[in-house]
C-alpha cells in the first residue's frame, strides 16, 4: 500500500516529472510507465511480458518501509530531487498514520523480482 501511494504521490507532487509517453491526465507509474514506453518504440513483450525471477515473503512494518523511502535506500527514491521527496514523505507520514495505529508492528509482505521481457523486431 505505501509503495503504490507512493508512486501516486511523485506524480501528483512532481508533476514535471511524468514518466515518458505519460500526461497530467493519464500518469503510468512505475512499471506501466516503461512497458508503454517500451511499446511506443516499437517493442513487443514476449509471453506476458513480465517473469517473476524471484518471490519471497518477510515481515516489514511500514515505518521500515517508509525510513527506506525517506533515506533513499529505495531506488524508486533515487532520481527525486529533495523538495519532491520533502513533500512525499510528508504526505505518505501522514497516509501512514490514517491506516496503521502502530507503524512499528511488522507485517507479513511478499517480495518479488520481475523481469520485464521485450523483443524489438529485425
Amino acid at each position: 500500500m505505501i509503495r503504490n501511494r507512493f508512486r501516486q504521490t511523485v506524480v501528483q507532487v512532481g508533476t514535471d516529472m511524468l514518466p515518458p509517453g505519460a500526461t497530467a491526465a493519464a500518469p503510468p507509474t512505475g512499471g506501466a510507465a516503461i512497458v508503454q514506453h517500451l511499446v511506443s518504440l516499437g517493442a513487443q513483450p514476449v509471453g506476458q511480458g513480465e517473469i517473476v525471477a524471484a518471490e519471497w515473503r518477510t515481515q516489514l512494518s511500514p515505518r521500515q518501509i517508509l525510513d527506506g523511502i525517506r533515506s533513499r535506500d529505495d531506488a524508486e527514491s533515487w532520481v527525486l530531487p529533495d523538495d519532491v521527496l520533502t513533500e512525499t514523505m510528508r504526505r505518505l507520514d501522514a497516509f501512514a498514520a490514517e491506516q496503521w495505529t502502530d507503524l512499528d508492528e511488522a507485517q507479513a509482505v511478499t517480495r518479488r523480482f520481475l523481469l520485464g521481457v521485450f523483443r524489438f523486431a529485425g
